[in-house]
């Protein structure tokens, strides 16, 4: 039996990377994309699971605490049907995607950034890196500035 010591989120990073790379076993998966509409995107995309791993669990409970429970009982929901997918490319060889989506009978708004699984890329499945509820001042913002990213409105 695998054990570990629980992983502490400090400042951006895990604090001890053996931890991390053992948690990567314990990723929960949380939903699928569709294939069809991020490949408008991101074109060489390779799977459509995505996982919430221990990690960003850990930095949603650290820099978002009051939005943790919301954010993990919508999270299926919002991955497999966002109302907008905005790209945000730092390398060649990782790819986010930044996935707005109000959920109706809450009246509440939710950000959630995926790192995208490509080819040629470290990662075999696609990951929540981060998700909280936004207000509606900064979803009307992302929705006029989204000009600067590739933007996609999620229709099935």
């Amino acid at each position: 039996m695998l054990m570990r010591r629980p992983l502490r989120y400090s400042g951006g990073r895990c604090e001890n990377m053996l931890d991390w790379k053992e948690a990567h076993v314990e990723d929960r998966i949380i939903g699928h994309i569709s294939l069809d509409i991020f490949r408008r995107i991101v074109p060489n995309i390779m799977t459509d699971t995505v996982v919430l791993t221990e990690m960003s669990e850990a930095h949603i409970r650290a820099k978002h605490p009051d939005d943790l429970q919301a954010v993990i009982d919508n999270l299926p929901i919002i991955v497999s049907s966002p109302d907008y997918i905005l790209e945000d490319r730092h390398k060649d060889t990782f790819t986010f995607a930044i996935l707005l989506k109000e959920i109706h009978a809450e009246g509440t708004r939710y950000r959630v950034i995926l790192k995208l699984a490509v080819a040629g890329g470290e990662r075999d499945r696609n990951f929540v890196t981060t998700a909280f509820r936004i207000s509606p001042k900064k979803w009307e913002k992302y929705l006029r500035n989204s000009r600067a990213t590739s933007f996609t409105r999620y229709e099935p």
